[in-house]
């Protein structure tokens, strides 16, 4: 029996956190499936501890509300009335989970584990050494099957089938037709050398190197035609072709989104000013996944008090900072100073990907020692903040001399060491003081005039708005807060 037409079980968790007993299983979905058979996902939503509620940032993550864990079993209960008896009745065969060091855990603290993993994204490490990202989404999406919705179990088990048959026709083209050969071959085989190579994208080299140098929008396109990101270029080549230049110290979010692409949408603009409007345009109709600002939805405001602990959507004179986009760096920041603060709790989730708290907290103990930093001096959010203003004001001019001259630039495979986080902590305190400089441009935009040349000669921009510009003199006191009668709904 080969390895498309032998049956496996299918399994995917989502979590609060972690691992246990921080984290808690929110949702499991499994599947025994084989070969070309119509697949059957079977999910299980579970209930949290009496007394906690799910926070935010899981919400968002699984789409998951309160009101849907309402009524629902406990986990353990679960398991124990009906998976422990269900595995023991059909005797599954070997379990193929995408991330198996995160389920594992909590598989194991839930039930005596009746069966062996193979972990999908191990083997592809092994057997496609050279994607940019090798998560679930970017390994689903480069086979054809790209992930639209939030974080569901059940969706997951979906896109871990689409990918163990991408590796397993793999696996097959280079002789290893059985289980048994491909676990030998796995075994013996070392991931690739950490060393420069050619990174492994679906879209055609010859597709990006032929585009105009022109002002523009492109649009990235997923296999099944979704548009997956639009953005804006004064030059379309350049632009186009830099995302595919190295991961080295790249957005592990934006690699994720590139091994999903299959194809490139541009059009071409009269000019940068014009390609920017046109982008607005687009990410309001189209809702690119990948886009986070100008969103339809996420188009609000948010303002934060004097000590950046707390957010409000109006401007006032109890939230005077701002204006900044909701889900910014700042918020993240928010999260290490709680890390920072909670000194005996393990550190919070902060960035896009899950990373073990331990790994967390030695990266930004190595990060305080690279920049000669303490712990106390950056206690505070506003001590954090005016660092990474510092290091945004200091790093602007290296950051646009930093450009790639070749695709081969950079490894494959990014290891998520203490070395890698501190530079994750660094980048994250420097967009940080990026945010804090864009909100000060903005503001002093907010009345102004802007002359730029097109093609049909030099054109006017007048923006006025605010509450400042239609006050009476003797009301200046309240100039201050000139988004406070602002809206961009």
């Amino acid at each position: 029996m080969n390895l498309l037409e032998q049956p496996f079980l299918f399994l995917d968790g989502q979590t609060t956190g972690m691992r246990p007993p921080q984290g808690q299983l929110l949702e499991f979905s499994w599947s025994i499936h084989s070969g070309d058979e119509p697949p059957v996902v079977a999910s299980q939503i579970f209930g949290l501890p009496a007394g906690t509620y799910l926070n935010k940032k899981i919400s968002e993550i699984t789409g998951l509300r309160d009101e849907d864990l309402a009524g629902k079993p406990d986990p353990k209960t679960w398991f124990d009335d009906f998976f422990v008896n269900w595995t023991a009745q059909t005797r599954p065969p070997l379990a193929i989970v995408h991330c198996a060091q995160f389920e594992k855990p909590f598989l194991q603290d839930l039930m005596n584990v009746p069966f062996d993993y193979l972990c999908t994204q191990q083997l592809t490490r092994k057997l496609f050494p050279t994607l940019p990202s090798q998560n679930i989404r970017a390994v689903s999406g480069y086979f054809g099957h790209p992930i639209t919705g939030p974080n569901r179990a059940g969706e997951f088990v979906f896109a871990t089938m689409a990918i163990w048959r991408g590796l397993a026709q793999k696996a097959m083209e280079m002789g290893l037709n059985t289980l048994e050969q491909l676990l030998v071959w796995q075994k013996t085989v070392e991931p690739a050398a950490k060393k420069k190579k050619s990174i492994s994208y679906r879209i055609p080299t010859e597709l990006r190197l032929k585009l105009p140098d022109r002002p523009g929008i492109y649009r990235m396109i997923a296999r099944n035609g979704e548009v997956l990101y639009v953005g804006k270029a004064t030059s379309l080549k350049s632009r186009v072709n830099s995302y595919f230049r190295g991961v080295k110290n790249r957005d592990r979010r934006k690699l994720e989104m590139l091994a999903q692409v299959w194809d490139l949408q541009v059009e071409e603009c009269g000019s940068p000013l014009e390609s920017a409007l046109r982008e607005t345009d687009e990410i309001k109709r189209l809702n690119p996944p990948y886009n986070i600002s100008l969103k339809k939805n996420q188009r609000q405001l948010c303002f934060y008090s004097a000590d950046f602990l707390t957010v409000n959507g109006r401007q006032s004179e109890v939230f005077p900072m701002g204006p900044f986009r909701p889900g910014n760096f700042i918020d993240m920041v928010i999260k290490l100073h709680h890390s920072i603060q909670l000194d005996s709790a393990e550190f919070e989730q902060i960035f896009f990907d899950p990373i073990d708290p331990e790994i967390l907290e030695q990266g930004f103990k190595l990060f305080l020692l690279n920049h000669k930093l303490t712990r106390e001096s950056v206690a505070e959010m506003r001590g954090m903040l005016a660092y990474g203003l510092n290091l945004f004001r200091h790093y602007e001019e290296a950051e646009k001399e930093n450009v790639p001259e070749s695709d081969a630039e950079a490894d494959a495979e990014i290891e998520v060491t203490p070395e890698y986080v501190a530079g994750k902590f660094e980048r994250l305190l420097r967009r940080a003081g990026g945010e804090l400089v864009r909100a000060k441009k903005l503001t002093a935009a907010l009345n102004s005039n802007v002359e730029f040349l097109s093609a049909q000669g030099w054109r006017s921009l007048q923006f006025r708005g605010g509450l400042c510009n239609s006050l009476p003199q003797e009301n200046s006191s309240l100039n201050i807060f000139p988004w406070s009668g602002l809206d961009i709904e």
